[in-house]
């Protein structure tokens, strides 16, 4: 058990700067998103879409209608970086938002996607084929501190 809880929090350890550069890359297409008012239902120019909260049923990311326009949108590129892509929105916007979503989606992809969770993925093996370098110490000093423990309670 030993091992494993020393992997993770090596591993933890050393991703926390790529975990903070994630998160910067998050808030920033998130906020560009928001600056944009891409899916925002309220300034439509469609009359029946402006009124989407009266009646929001067939309409995309309504699970996040209680939150702030930001944080609905931390949560929206969280899900398109991860792979959950959902293309409901892209179908009630209009002409001129329809094409810098996708252009924003694929700059998503790209960043977030496909590059940055390369790169953590090569850290995450990094760290552990340096804890699996050190394991046989790792193992030995245990091994001792059970055998210290136990000539201590004899």
């Amino acid at each position: 058990m030993s091992y494993i809880v020393t992997m993770i929090r090596k591993v933890f350890y050393d991703l926390r700067i790529f975990m903070f550069f994630y998160f910067i890359l998050i808030l920033m297409f998130s906020a560009i998103l928001s600056i944009l008012k891409v899916g925002n239902y309220e300034l439509s120019n469609d009359p029946a879409t402006r009124h989407i909260r009266d009646n929001p049923l067939g309409y995309p990311n309504q699970e996040y209608k209680h939150l702030p326009y930001l944080f609905a949108n931390i949560f929206t590129v969280t899900r398109i970086s991860l792979g959950d892509f959902d293309f409901d929105a892209s179908t009630k916007l209009d002409d001129f938002e329809n094409i810098v979503f996708w252009f924003v989606w694929f700059a998503i992809v790209m960043m977030t996607c496909i590059i940055f969770l390369n790169f953590i993925i090569a850290e995450v093996s990094s760290s552990y084929e340096e804890v699996k370098t050190h394991i046989k110490g790792l193992i030995l000093k245990e091994r001792a501190s059970l055998i210290k423990e136990s000539e201590d309670m004899m």
